[in-house]
């Protein structure tokens, strides 16, 4: 597992250091890919994070979590993870950055193959 120590002393801010912003550091350090911002007016609609990973990324979605893709859990708590491995993602809520056991329900996971130019 990578170390991902350094993502756990940042405060969590909307727009500025979230669960979005934590997947663009991720992939940025791991596999130099530059994630777009996410329009968070739209946050808590999953028909709208779809419609920005459409919009924005080439992706894959696959059916099982895999190392290095994201866990998207949607429903009232909208929420995007990194997949570390072991049916383990890291993410970052409110109270913090956290690597837990991927839920079991609600969640679609995806490998993202590059951003889209534009």
């Amino acid at each position: 597992m990578k170390n991902y120590l350094k993502h756990f002393n940042k405060k969590y801010e909307l727009g500025k250091c979230d669960c979005w912003t934590l997947i663009q550091d991720i992939f940025k350090e791991e596999h130099n890919i530059d994630l777009p911002k996410y329009p968070f007016v739209i946050e808590g609609n999953e028909k709208d994070f779809a419609k920005h990973l459409r919009a924005n990324l080439l992706f894959e979605e696959i059916k099982e979590p895999k190392k290095t893709c994201i866990v998207h859990k949607s429903g009232i708590n909208e929420h995007i993870g990194y997949c570390v491995g072991n049916n383990k993602y890291i993410h970052r809520t409110i109270l913090g950055t956290k690597i837990n056991k991927i839920p079991d329900r609600y969640c679609k996971f995806y490998y993202i193959k590059g951003v889209k130019c534009i």
